[in-house]
């Protein structure tokens, strides 16, 4: 995208007659606007719905007049601003207004869209999957300036984090010149504004723009925290039906045991009937009751490895039979009514009291997710919650329960910070992977010491994480693949000697990466290969205490920085086990009148930096848990599981009428011989009326003979599962 120049003075006439001159070397411009009041429109907005975010709280000041079809301004939101119990959060409508510059022509269609983050936690990731979208044509009665026009969503479009929320371009009318979105004179934050040109591709705010740069977009986002409407229909009660021994119950005067990535708890129970489990309930907090977000839950389920003392002195989870990573939950606020305690097995830490709100999680599981347990058969579920990092360090624990079940629960933590990536539905999986590359040992440090006066260093512990613009190529210099992307490099920095004292955490937030890798064989496991990191490149300017800060690193560099690669199945998906040893240079130029001011050197280093861990061949280490501070008495920990024998399927109602009859053959006879449409609503087990696992012709007569010769009926719904197993649908 062309760079483009904001005007914020002088003359209407002056302005275009910029603008005019500009039009000639092809730099579009941002142009100042006469202003007029839009307070009362933006004030009836912001009483549509209980929460509203709205980061537009200046003046109304300039707009563009280059907007064309697919272009796109996006702005980043954060629900927790709202307070209380925040997710899951439901986006109801989107206010803005329109500027007619001279030329712009009405009316106009646009997308209101939601976009995730491309990397949780990391806004300056940039947009990522799109999440909502609804189009809709604006008026210049309803939207053009100084009237505030809402797009409300028909249906509720929910979220579970931050997200980024804006307009995209979407008219088709050749030669448009369209409305501008407006800007405010609001000094946006770095990676809050987005903007997609024509062409493609999401650009940062302030790359798009030369000094001054425009404020933030007249956007105001109209929503609802911890919506009823967003939750999931499988929100357990107490007293409500179970499918083991008991409901184990939270103790509001109990701990919550640190159960935060890499940490895992575990704890069993007994099949009270035999059947599939659908949910999963349980009950947790934070530390301190400092809340954060919950990227997903990892759940596992086991066998159980019964006592046998003195071989094996406590039961604990053996063999995998079942495990997922959940994204999709709701959580519920429950305001306790004592203080609770706080524990960490892995450091021996405790703390009581330390809070006392904590939330119930319930997980409902789609049909091709369900677990079919057997009745009088002990099993062990595994919790482990990624957490999103933050400013703040949060740590989710799993509560306890006063109702205890055969042996104590169990906990394990595996050596350093294990990385488990999907595949990729090729038999291997997509590298880099989402996990962060941390110093091996945590001890080493990249180090600033060319520059500095004599036994004065800056030691920085480096995280490199939050991939994104990732762009593969095969081949490269290792005959594998080339890995192109931008990352997020953040340096904990820590001064000594004569800069003892000094201490800062600083990031990095559009490093540019360049990874080569050989060859990998898919579909074997494990597959381990040779990489290099060819190029490492990132720098900022204008830092209170960096006039420059620059990182490069690589062997494009004249550095060399080879690595390997490790990649071990774990379940469906894969263990990542990846270092590189890099050889980097640090260049700085300190920032006048700061505690570096004159100073400015470059030093080179090396470092290993590592994602992941190797597998344990051993397998995890399972430790028993008991209560802090005598460690006396056996821990339980609360949670429930259901499911029952509910099923919603009618096998051989394939039109979906609630009837079995002549119409379902004739149906499904449309649908094998002559490319009709699927059974309905499940495309396998509303067609089987003759409980074979398949839908073919031999159904449509199974039907017939049930119809008009008195044949046997077709199965019912649990016949089906118990037969054929989830899913519903092929």
């Amino acid at each position: 995208m062309p760079r483009m120049i904001l005007i914020i003075a002088g003359v209407v006439l002056l302005a275009l007659s910029l603008a005019l001159a500009a039009g000639f070397d092809g730099r579009p411009q941002a142009i100042p606007m006469n202003t007029a009041d839009h307070s009362n429109n933006w004030a009836v907005a912001k009483a549509l719905t209980p929460c509203t975010l709205n980061k537009a709280v200046g003046s109304p000041t300039s707009y563009w007049g280059g907007f064309t079809n697919g272009s796109a301004v996006v702005t980043y939101y954060d629900p927790a601003l709202c307070g209380g119990t925040t997710y899951p959060f439901q986006i109801n409508s989107l206010s803005f207004s329109l500027f007619t510059f001279p030329g712009a022509t009405w009316p106009v269609i646009v997308d209101v869209v939601i976009y995730d983050l491309a990397v949780p936690g990391s806004p300056c990731s940039g947009p990522g999957l799109e999440h909502c979208r609804i189009s809709v044509t604006c008026t210049q009665a309803l939207f053009e300036y100084p009237a505030v026009g809402t797009v409300t969503f028909a249906t509720p479009c929910c979220v579970n984090g931050p997200f980024y929320a804006g307009l995209q371009y979407t008219d088709p009318t050749p030669g448009l010149q369209p409305p501008s979105v407006i800007f405010d004179n609001t000094p946006a934050a770095t990676c809050d504004n987005w903007m997609l040109s024509a062409l493609g591709g999401w650009q940062e705010w302030y790359t798009v723009w030369t000094q001054p740069v425009p404020g933030y977009p007249l956007f105001l986002v109209n929503g609802e925290t911890n919506s009823t409407a967003c939750l999931p229909p499988c929100t357990w009660h107490i007293g409500q039906p179970h499918k083991m021994h008991f409901p184990q119950l939270p103790d509001e005067n109990g701990w919550d045991v640190n159960a935060t990535k890499p940490m895992t708890l575990a704890d069993d129970w007994q099949c009270s009937e035999t059947g599939w489990i659908k949910d999963l309930h349980f009950w947790g907090s934070w530390l301190h009751g400092v809340t954060g977000q919950i990227r997903s839950f990892h759940v596992s389920v086991h066998e159980d490895i019964p006592a046998q003392p003195p071989l094996i002195p406590y039961s604990r989870p053996g063999a995998l039979l079942w495990q997922r990573d959940i994204t999709t939950f709701s959580q519920t606020l429950i305001n306790g009514q004592a203080p609770e305690g706080w524990y960490d097995p892995a450091t021996g830490f405790f703390v009581a009291p330390d809070h006392i709100e904590y939330f119930q999680y319930d997980i409902c599981l789609d049909s091709i997710d369900w677990f079919f347990q057997t009745r009088g058969k002990i099993y062990w579920v595994d919790i482990s919650a990624d957490v999103v990092e933050g400013p703040i360090q949060t740590v989710w624990g799993w509560k306890t329960s006063l109702e205890h079940f055969n042996d104590d629960a169990v906990w394990d933590k595996p050596i350093g910070t294990v990385c488990i990536v999907p595949d990729n539905g090729t038999g291997t999986a997509d590298l880099p992977a989402q996990c962060p590359f941390t110093p091996s040992p945590p001890s080493s440090t990249m180090d600033i010491i060319d520059g500095l006066p004599q036994g004065t260093t800056i030691q920085s512990k480096p995280e490199l994480s939050s991939f994104f613009n990732i762009v593969v190529t095969p081949g490269g210099p290792l005959g594998g693949e080339s890995e192109q992307c931008n990352g997020v490099l953040k340096m904990e920095m820590t001064g000594t000697g004569g800069l003892a004292g000094f201490s800062r955490s600083i990031s990095l937030p559009s490093v540019q990466l360049h990874l080569d890798q050989a060859p990998r064989a898919p579909g074997t496991d494990p597959q381990s290969f040779a990489g290099d990191l060819f190029g490492l490149q990132g720098q900022i300017t204008g830092d209170p205490d960096f006039d420059l800060l620059r990182i490069t690193a690589g062997s494009g560099f004249g550095m060399p920085s080879p690595g390997h690669t490790t990649l071990t199945r774990s379940g469906t998906n894969w263990n990542v086990d990846s270092f590189f040893d890099i050889e980097y240079r640090i260049d700085f130029v300190g920032h006048p009148g700061g505690p570096l001011g004159g100073m400015s050197g470059s030093t080179t280093g090396t470092i290993r930096m590592q994602q992941g861990t190797p597998v344990n061949p051993s397998g995890p280490n399972w430790i028993e848990l008991y209560y802090p501070p005598d460690f006396q008495r056996s821990m339980d920990m609360a949670f429930v599981v259901t499911g029952g024998y509910n099923c919603d399927c009618k096998p051989g109602d394939a039109n979906h009428d609630g009837l079995i009859n002549v119409g379902d053959a004739v149906y499904l006879i449309n649908f094998v011989f002559k490319g009709g449409a699927f059974p309905k609503p499940y495309n396998l087990c509303s067609g089987d009326a003759n409980c074979d696992c398949k839908v073919n012709v031999a159904d449509a007569v199974y039907l017939i003979n049930y119809v008009f010769k008195q044949g046997p009926a077709p199965c019912d719904c649990q016949t089906w599962l118990t037969k054929c197993g989830p899913p519903l649908r092929n």
